[in-house]
C-alpha cells in the first residue's frame, strides 16, 4: 500500500506551482482522521483537502513545535501557532487591507466550552478525534447521530515544553487568531469557577501578554442554580483587578451572563450588590419576554439570537430587543452567526452559506452601539464556531475581519485584491442515501429557520468588474462584493474569476460532495482563494 501523505502546493521563485509530500504519521489514514480532511476515503485512491494553512510547510504545522520569540509584550509573543503565514499579520491573505480600530465600537466573542486542546496530545491521537468526533466516542454515546460534533479547531502538535501551561499557551493563539479577525474582547462562558485551572483565569493570564485584548467575565446562569449568591459574586471579585478585564466607557466593570432568567432578576440583583465595585451589568437572553423585568438592573441587553436570517427581520425579536434598549437608554448589543448545526440534537438552522452571517452583520451596523457580540468563538456542539476550524477553516472568519472592520469604521473596506469564498454543504438536506447508520432522527431545521436551500455559493470581493464561475455556470457581475450560487450538485465543485477572459484566481473546493453517507453531516463548508490548499492523499 502506498504511504498516504500530506501535499503542499507551493508558490516556486518563478511564481509556477510545485508540490512538496510529507508522511503522515505511522499507520497511515485512521479512519478517526475523517474530520481532518472530511469524510473516510472510500478507496485508497480518493483525496480530501483541507485549505486555510497559507502557503507554509505543513511539516511545520503537524511534525514541528512552532515558537516565534518576541521580548517586549506585544501580539507576537511566543507562539505555538500554526505556520509562519498566518504568525505574521500578512494583509495578502484578505481582499482588504488593515483592519479599522474603533475604541468606541468593542466585537466580543463569545468564548465557550472547546478549548484549542484538551488533552495537548498529537492529532490524530487527541480528544477531539476519538472523543468528539468518532461516533464511538465517550463510550459510545454519541453513536446513534455519528459523534458530538462535526468539525473541531486546527490541531497542532503536542507541547512539550515546560516554559509555561500549554493551556496558556493554546489561549494565546486563539487571542492571535481573534486579534487577526478584529475580534477585541472574549466573553467567559463560567461556572462559577475561579481556581487556578478555571477557563477565565488560562484566558486572562494569556490576554496579560497583549496590549489590547479584553477578558469580559460572565457566568452560564444554568450551571449555577445550586450556587449561592456570594459564591457567584466571589467569582466575579476573584479577577475583577486583572488589567484584561473589560470595562465599559465610564470604567464601571463590565458583567456579563448567559440566561439571566434562569436565575431571575432578585438573584442577580443581590448577586452585583456583593460584587465590590459598581458594574455594568449586559446580560444575554434567551427568553425575549424576561428583559423587560431588568429595565432598572440591566445596563445593556443582548439576546442569544442570529442563528437563522429571519431573526433580522423588521418585526423580529432581535429588533424587538433593539427597540427596548432604545426606550430605556441601555446599550444594545447585537449577535451575529455563522451558521448553527447541532448533531446531539438532530437540529440545524438555513444559514445559506455566508447570507446568515452577513445579514447578521449588517443588522449590527444599522442597530448595535458600542458592543456587538458574535456567537460564538469555538461552541463547535452547536455548529456556530467562527474560529479557524478543520472544515469551515478560514472562511467565515475572514469575512467576519471584513465586516468587523466595516462596523467599526463605519464605511466599506476598500477591496485591495480580488478573492472569494466558497460554501456548500457535503449532501442534499432531505438525501434519502445519508444516514444509513444514524438510529436517531433525521436533522430537521429549527422552527422559524427559512429553506432548507441546497446550494453552492461563490462569494467574491472584487477590485474590478469580473466574470464569476461555478462549474460551468457563470454570472458577469460589477466590482465589490458579488455572489453567484447554483443548485448543488455531485461532485467537487470549481470556482474561478475571469476578467476579460484571462484567469484572475481559480480553486477546487476541498470535499466532494456525495449522495450516501453514515451519519448525516449538514454543516456549511467553506475555503477562501486567498489561501492555499492542502491535500491529504
Amino acid at each position: 500500500m502506498n504511504k498516504r501523505c500530506f501535499s503542499v502546493p507551493r508558490m516556486n521563485n518563478q511564481g509556477g506551482n510545485f508540490l512538496e509530500s510529507f508522511p503522515l504519521s505511522p499507520g497511515g489514514f485512521k479512519e478517526s482522521q475523517w474530520a481532518f480532511g472530511c469524510e473516510p476515503p472510500q478507496t485508497s485512491t480518493r483525496r480530501q483537502a483541507l485549505y486555510g494553512m497559507g502557503a507554509a510547510s505543513l511539516s511545520k504545522y503537524i511534525l514541528e513545535l512552532i515558537t516565534t520569540k518576541s521580548g517586549n509584550k506585544n501580539d507576537h509573543a511566543e507562539s505555538y501557532y500554526l505556520s509562519d503565514h498566518d504568525i505574521d499579520d500578512n494583509e495578502n491573505l484578505y481582499p482588504s487591507g488593515k483592519l479599522d480600530i474603533n475604541p468606541n465600537r468593542i466585537a466580543i466573542a463569545h468564548w465557550h466550552f472547546f478549548p484549542r486542546s484538551i488533552d495537548n496530545k498529537n492529532w490524530p491521537d487527541d480528544y477531539y478525534e476519538s472523543g468528539y468526533l468518532s461516533p464511538n466516542g465517550e463510550r459510545g454515546i454519541h453513536r446513534a447521530y455519528g459523534g458530538y460534533v462535526r468539525n473541531r479547531p486546527l490541531p497542532r502538535p503536542a507541547i512539550t515544553s515546560t516554559r509555561e501551561d500549554w493551556r496558556i499557551a493554546d489561549a494565546r493563539d486563539e487571542i492571535t487568531m481573534a486579534k487577526r479577525m478584529g475580534i477585541d474582547c472574549f466573553q467567559m462562558n463560567e461556572a462559577g469557577d475561579y481556581s487556578a485551572h478555571s477557563k477565565t483565569q488560562i484566558m486572562i493570564s494569556a490576554a496579560t501578554q497583549f496590549n489590547s485584548f479584553n477578558i469580559m467575565l460572565s457566568i452560564d446562569c444554568d450551571s449555577i442554580s445550586s450556587l449561592s449568591d456570594q459564591k457567584v459574586a466571589d467569582y466575579f471579585n476573584a479577577f475583577r483587578s486583572a488589567s484584561p478585564v473589560l470595562r465599559h466607557s465610564d470604567g464601571k466593570l463590565v458583567v456579563g451572563c448567559y440566561r439571566p432568567e434562569a436565575i431571575g432578576p432578585s438573584r442577580w440583583a443581590s448577586i452585583i450588590s456583593r460584587i465590590g465595585e459598581d458594574v455594568f451589568f449586559l446580560p444575554t437572553f434567551l427568553d425575549i419576554h424576561s428583559i423587560q423585568s431588568y429595565a432598572g438592573l440591566a445596563s445593556g441587553i443582548s439576546v442569544w439570537r442570529g442563528n437563522k436570517i429571519s431573526d433580522f427581520d423588521h418585526d423580529s425579536s432581535m429588533n424587538t430587543a433593539a427597540d427596548f434598549c432604545a426606550a430605556n437608554k441601555l446599550e444594545f448589543a447585537a449577535q451575529v452567526m455563522p451558521q448553527d448545526h447541532r448533531p446531539r440534537s438532530q437540529v440545524y438552522c438555513e444559514a445559506r452559506g455566508s447570507r446568515n452571517l452577513i445579514a447578521g452583520f449588517d443588522f449590527a451596523r444599522a442597530r448595535t452601539g458600542r458592543y456587538l457580540v458574535i456567537g460564538t468563538w469555538n461552541d463547535y456542539a452547536e455548529g456556530h464556531a467562527i474560529q479557524p476550524s478543520t472544515q469551515t477553516q478560514f472562511g467565515y472568519s475572514d469575512v467576519a475581519r471584513y465586516h468587523l472592520s466595516w462596523w467599526k469604521g463605519g464605511s466599506p473596506p476598500t477591496i485591495e485584491r480580488d478573492a472569494f469564498y466558497y460554501f456548500y454543504r457535503l449532501e442534499q438536506t432531505g438525501a434519502a442515501g445519508t444516514g444509513a447508520l444514524q438510529t436517531a432522527p433525521r436533522f430537521h431545521l429549527q422552527a422559524g429557520s427559512d429553506g432548507p436551500y441546497d446550494e453552492i455559493e461563490m462569494l467574491a470581493f472584487l477590485t474590478r468588474p469580473a466574470r464569476l464561475w461555478i462549474n460551468n455556470t457563470y454570472l458577469d457581475v460589477g466590482s465589490g462584493i458579488q455572489r453567484l450560487r447554483i443548485p448543488w450538485a455531485l461532485g467537487t465543485p470549481k470556482f474561478k474569476i475571469t476578467r476579460r477572459e484571462k484567469l484572475v484566481a481559480e480553486l477546487s473546493g476541498g470535499w466532494a460532495t456525495r449522495s450516501t453517507s453514515d451519519y448525516q453531516d449538514l454543516l456549511y463548508r467553506s475555503g477562501s482563494s486567498l489561501r492555499r490548499p492542502i491535500t491529504i492523499s
